[in-house]
């Protein structure tokens, strides 16, 4: 508790103290995960290689596929031919078979030695009738060589085309295992990055929380030391005062019938801060719109009038002006500390619909005007974001408003 809210000098500068501490862990917490950003970035590097590899031979492997099938398309068409070629072959022989079944070998003989005009023609006769025989049986051996020589082919190329087609389902499932261990990368990526905005946030509100609690402390230490300087100042007046009268009535009971202006001149000390006995409801008129902690890191009470930009924002307690301006986050607000029963406490009013009527070091008193209702910064719809610390403003520690204000269903 002492590192989210203070109460006194010393438990408030030792909140001062954690939150530098937290901001140096929270900046290493940073370092740490650019680093694993960093080689997360690598490592989807080096994938999107592999996966451009693996994409290039998947490629390469679907050519050779189209090519080996290109060649056994050919083969196929050489095998036609080649089976056309020996049924012309088998039909020739069958035609000779037919003839010579008609006529036996006797009468085809005494038909060539009819019709031979000398021996050397009947031999030459008998000769072509052997080469004929002999030519079909050595064309159609031949023709059978190269069907399967031609099937041989065929077979080593569809075992190469099964082959490569294997190596590309295997490709294809090395990709779609390397594109899967991409999308977990770039969702640690995503997540990293997440992180790193997350702790960034921290940072800045922790760095923001920082910046206002020094501000508030420097601001209440200036009014301290004033209301210091001012009491001695009255202190020596006072012993003034008392020495002229003791003067006076020295000089009195000597005779003396002068006499001393005895009026007590007023001190041109500074404004001291105000005392702060109790919190009212800082929106002249509306409702509770969403409660405190309503959704995460809500840290405050939303308090709405029907988007009405110009109903009044006014300060719960008597305090001093801490900060007032602009915020990204909570837009035009002002911050007031307060001195509660002589403990510190800081409200904070954010949305406001234009630059605050006040400014950082004004006293301001309970009920005072601080500026209207408005939807300015991080905010969706006209109205006024409510916090309370104990201590310094010390983001998101912040209490909730109602163990501090009775809010009405409406007001």
């Amino acid at each position: 508790k002492a590192t989210t809210s203070c109460s006194t000098e010393t438990e408030c500068r030792d909140m001062i103290e954690s939150t530098k501490d937290e901001l140096d862990q929270l900046q290493q917490e940073g370092a740490e995960k650019e680093n694993e950003l960093a080689g997360v970035e690598l490592d989807i590097e080096s994938l999107l290689i592999r996966i451009e590899e693996t994409e290039k031979e998947i490629t390469q492997t679907t050519n050779d596929i189209k090519k080996t099938e290109e060649k056994i398309k050919k083969s196929e068409e050489v095998l036609s031919v080649l089976n056309e070629e020996i049924l012309g072959v088998k039909e020739d022989v069958a035609v000779r078979m037919r003839l010579s079944q008609r006529l036996s070998r006797f009468n085809i003989i005494l038909n060539f030695l009819s019709e031979a005009e000398s021996l050397t023609d009947l031999i030459r006769s008998m000769r072509t009738i052997n080469y004929f025989a002999q030519s079909d049986s050595d064309q159609m051996d031949n023709l059978k060589t190269l069907v399967v020589e031609q099937q041989e082919i065929k077979d080593v190329l569809q075992t190469e085309k099964e082959s490569l087609a294997l190596s590309q389902s295997m490709l294809v499932v090395q990709q779609q295992g390397l594109e899967q261990d991409q999308l977990a990368l770039e969702q640690k990526r995503a997540d990293v990055i997440e992180q790193i905005q997350e702790i960034e946030s921290e940072q800045m509100s922790a760095a923001d929380a920082l910046e206002i609690a020094q501000a508030q402390k420097a601001l209440l230490e200036k009014l301290a030391a004033e209301e210091e300087a001012r009491r001695l100042e009255e202190e020596r007046r006072l012993e003034e005062e008392k020495k002229k009268q003791e003067e006076a009535l020295q000089n009195q009971n000597n005779g003396d019938s002068s006499t001393e202006d005895n009026s007590n001149t007023e001190s041109n000390s500074s404004p001291i801060q105000p005392v702060a006995k109790n919190f009212i409801i800082p929106l002249a008129t509306g409702y509770v719109s969403c409660e405190y902690l309503c959704y995460t890191n809500h840290t405050g009470i939303d308090l709405a009038n029907s988007g009405n930009t110009s109903t009044p924002v006014i300060a719960s307690a008597s305090g001093v002006v801490v900060r007032s301006g602009w915020h990204i986050a909570y837009g035009n607000h002002v911050i007031i500390s307060h001195n509660v029963d002589g403990r510190v406490m800081t409200t904070v009013y954010a949305h406001l619909h234009t630059t605050p009527l006040v400014s950082a070091g004004d006293i301001v008193t309970q009920g005072q005007k601080l500026g209207t209702m408005g939807n300015t910064g991080n905010s969706f719809g006209a109205h006024l974001h409510f916090e309370i610390y104990e201590g310094y403003y010390n983001y998101p520690y912040a209490e909730n408003p109602r163990n501090y204000i009775y809010f009405p269903s409406r007001w």
